[in-house]
């Protein structure tokens, strides 16, 4: 059976090369933990707005000859 991940924590700061400290659990108790027991948390982001930029000056990406 393998072990349930939790969280997302964040990370207030490295301790030693494979050490973190975490943001405190819901008891308030900061947690160090080893590199080995931490998993990166992709998730969406909100709120945030994407641009899309259209360079139009190249047309060769259009297949037209400049």
């Amino acid at each position: 059976m393998s072990r349930k991940w939790i969280g997302p924590y964040t990370i207030l700061r490295k301790q030693g090369e494979h050490n973190s400290l975490i943001r405190p659990d819901v008891k308030g108790k900061k947690r160090l933990v080893h590199v080995n027991n931490l998993k990166r948390c992709y998730s969406a982001a909100e709120n945030v707005r994407y641009e899309t930029i259209i360079d139009t000056t190249d047309a060769d990406i259009m297949g037209k000859e400049k």
